[in-house]
C-alpha cells in the first residue's frame, strides 16, 4: 500500500528532495525482504506441517448436533459489534495502534456481515454494511499514513525526515474529525440482525 497509494501523496507534497528517493528505495527494499520472508514460511516444513495438522484436526472432530444458523449468526454479530464498540471508545482519542484494532475489529464484523447477509434481507443491512466500509476504509487510509510515519522514522533518522514526519502527522491530524463523525453514523446505525 506504501508504494502504490501513500508514496505518490507524498511525492506530489514533495516533488523534490533527495529525502524522498531515500525512502522510496527503503520501502522498496523492505517490500523484496518481506515477500522473501513470506515465500521462505509458505514454503518451509513447518508451514506444510501446519496445515495437516489443521485439517487432521477438522475431520477428528465429532460429529455434533446440528445447529440452527439463524441461532449462532446474531450471537456472532453482537460479539463483533460489541467488540467494535470497546475498540471505538479507545480509537476515538487513542492513537495509530488503537486505530489499527478498531479496524480489524471493523473488518472482522464487515465479513461476518457479508456471510451472513442472506439471512438479513433489506436497507437496514445495507446501510450498517455501509456505514461499517467507510470507516473501515477510513481506518485503513489512517494506519497507512502511521506505517507511512514508521517507514520514514527508519528510512530517515533524525532531522533528515522531520518535514516529513510532520506532514505525515498533519495528514493524521486532518482525518480525525472524519473518523468521529463516522463512528457516530456507525453508532446511530440500528444492527440489521436484532430489527428482524
Amino acid at each position: 500500500m506504501f508504494l502504490a497509494e501513500t508514496l505518490p501523496s507524498i511525492l506530489l507534497a514533495f516533488p523534490e528532495g533527495d529525502e524522498i528517493i531515500r525512502l522510496s528505495q527503503y520501502a522498496r527494499k523492505r517490500c523484496v525482504i518481506n515477500r522473501e520472508a513470506a515465500r521462505v514460511a509458505l514454503k518451509s516444513v513447518d508451514y506444510s506441517r501446519l496445515l495437516l495438522e489443521f485439517a487432521a484436526a477438522v475431520l477428528a472432530l465429532p460429529e455434533g448436533k446440528a445447529r440452527r444458523l439463524e441461532a449462532f449468526a446474531p450471537r456472532c454479530l453482537d460479539k463483533r459489534a460489541a467488540q467494535v464498540g470497546q475498540l471505538a471508545a479507545e480509537a476515538a482519542g487513542g492513537d495509530a495502534p488503537a486505530r489499527h484494532r478498531l479496524r480489524v475489529a471493523y473488518k472482522r464484523l464487515r465479513y461476518a456481515l457479508e456471510f451472513f447477509a442472506p439471512l438479513f434481507p433489506g436497507d437496514s443491512l445495507r446501510n450498517y454494511h455501509q456505514s461499517a466500509s467507510g470507516l473501515q476504509e477510513l481506518l485503513g487510509r489512517l494506519n497507512d499514513l502511521a506505517v507511512a510515519g514508521e517507514l520514514t522514522a527508519e528510512a530517515l533518522p533524525g532531522s533528515q525526515g522531520e518535514a516529513l514526519c510532520c506532514w505525515l502527522a498533519g495528514q493524521t491530524e486532518r482525518l480525525l474529525p472524519e473518523l468521529e463523525a463516522l463512528l457516530g453514523d456507525f453508532h446511530l446505525q440500528a444492527a440489521p440482525w436484532r430489527t428482524q
